[in-house]
């Protein structure tokens, strides 16, 4: 028999070959590894195996040379997947998350160390010495999804008095809180799922209902009210785009300083409402007059049908 020939494969062996290479790179240097092409089998319950055959060691290298979703995808093929995130350089996670984005990144931020977290923070909000507040603001939206123990690493992270205003703002100002969200019927709403819904969401909705029924509260508005209440809200610009009515913005403005005493308090809650006022005049500005709002696609109202 000639040696170079290898011997017939058993049935079903053949996928697993693909990925024999990476296996065998536990007994390589780092050359030898690099100079390897990344194929894992087709099969997903295959590819983990061959994947988890590796030392953690060699997982981490491969993390390293991919970039983007594959990285996630490799994070997230291992059993050990919090301890290779933690093994990450903090700038690598960084650039991971910005690269992918924040929402599609919550499982990997979900396991970082606080180190790594707050570096990511640290770059992402801060101005020189000044914290941004609407980067605040999309974190803690963010955040509200990765778990308890990240909301409480960005609180330790954050200008606590800030977070105050605006927790007390809607816990006490609107008597919303995690609990009632999931005790909130949303049979026939739009978010259909308690956790969906969003800072800006309760704010904006609160505030259809103040124009619409003169109650400042969080309860889903009907569907046919939509356009009404965009109507008085919106006005076009220059450029023919929906942009929030100055009157609204100086009504909730007097409204601030007819609740709060405080100036600084007061500024805190300014920059709450921009921050959501902003985010609304992305998803709703668009939208044509005359064009039916679809509100399983547009986001920043709890509507019911």
């Amino acid at each position: 028999m000639n040696a170079s020939h290898s011997l017939p494969l058993p049935r079903g062996e053949r996928e697993r070959v693909r990925g024999l290479k990476i296996f065998f790179t536990r007994f390589l240097g780092s050359t030898m590894v690099d100079s390897l092409p990344m194929t894992l089998p087709e099969d997903p319950k295959e590819a983990q195996k061959v994947f988890n055959s590796l030392p953690i060691k060699n997982q981490l290298d491969i993390v390293l040379k991919a970039r983007g979703k594959e990285r996630l995808h490799y994070l997230f093929l291992s059993e050990h997947s919090e301890e290779l995130v933690q093994q990450l350089p903090e700038l690598e996670v960084f650039l991971t998350v910005k690269e992918i984005g924040e929402r599609d990144s919550l499982e990997l931020i979900s396991l970082t160390t606080p180190e790594q977290f707050l570096y990511l923070l640290g770059l992402d909000f801060w101005k020189r010495d000044q914290l941004d507040p609407e980067k605040i603001l999309n974190w803690m939206e963010i955040l509200l999804e990765s778990g308890e123990k990240k909301v409480t690493q960005f609180i330790q992270s954050t200008d606590p008095e800030f977070i105050e205003v605006i927790i007390d703002f809607l816990g006490k100002g609107l008597n919303v809180s995690p609990r009632y969200l999931k005790e909130l019927d949303l049979s026939g709403c739009y978010p259909e799922e308690w956790w969906e819904i969003t800072l800006s969401t309760i704010f904006f909705t609160s505030l259809a209902n103040q124009i619409l029924r003169g109650t400042f509260q969080f309860e889903a508005i009907k569907q046919g009210q939509v356009k009404d209440f965009l109507y008085r809200v919106f006005e076009s610009d220059a450029q023919g785009k929906g942009v929030i009515k100055m009157e609204v913005r100086n009504g909730l403005r007097d409204w601030y300083y007819s609740i709060e005493g405080e100036e600084i308090k007061r500024q805190h809650l300014l920059a709450f409402q921009d921050f959501c006022l902003d985010l609304v005049e992305e998803e709703y500005g668009k939208i044509p007059p005359e064009e039916k709002v679809a509100p399983r696609f547009v986001k920043g109202l709890l509507i019911r049908k």
